[in-house]
């Protein structure tokens, strides 16, 4: 598994529920401040009866995020990944994600966490809700322009 970093809480959550409930043993961490999020991952799942593998990873963006997924799944041999992140980031980590593990031979899935912050179906009713879909859309479009290169820069990368 792999939890998106970004400051957003509710994706730990939703990634201790997923591997208490047996979705995996392995997760990858990404993101600026993953150190705290491994903290708070350790003490969560203390009490399991399995035992769980946590790898800190830094990055700066999503399209890292992707690359850093993909290498550390072929090297560790795995044949899936569950990418985690928030509702509002899904369709764009997706479109990334996919890209970057085309031709990978590791099958990708990406599940989008609880919402903590304010309700997705509403977005439009708080200041939070429209400056994160706006802005959420905003880089949707940046990538869609930017398609063809990021996927020749990725082909390098990966």
């Amino acid at each position: 598994m792999v939890v998106l970093g970004g400051g957003v809480r509710e994706r730990i959550v939703s990634a201790v529920d997923l591997m208490l409930a047996g979705a995996c043993g392995s997760l990858m961490l990404t993101g600026a401040n993953t150190r705290e999020d491994a903290l708070e991952l350790t003490a969560e799942l203390a009490g399991s009866q399995r035992r769980h593998e946590i790898e800190v990873v830094r990055s700066n963006s999503t399209m890292e995020d992707a690359v850093v997924a993909v290498r550390g799944a072929r090297s560790a041999g795995f044949r899936s990944v569950l990418v985690v992140t928030s509702p509002l980031h899904t369709r764009r980590a997706a479109w990334i994600f996919s890209r970057v593990f085309a031709g990978s031979g590791v099958e990708l899935g990406v599940y989008p966490s609880d919402s903590l912050y304010f309700d997705y179906r509403q977005w439009w009713k708080s200041r939070d809700g429209r400056v994160g879909v706006l802005s959420e859309y905003a880089k949707l479009c940046l990538c869609g322009m930017l398609s063809d290169l990021l996927i020749a820069c990725v082909a390098t990368l990966a």
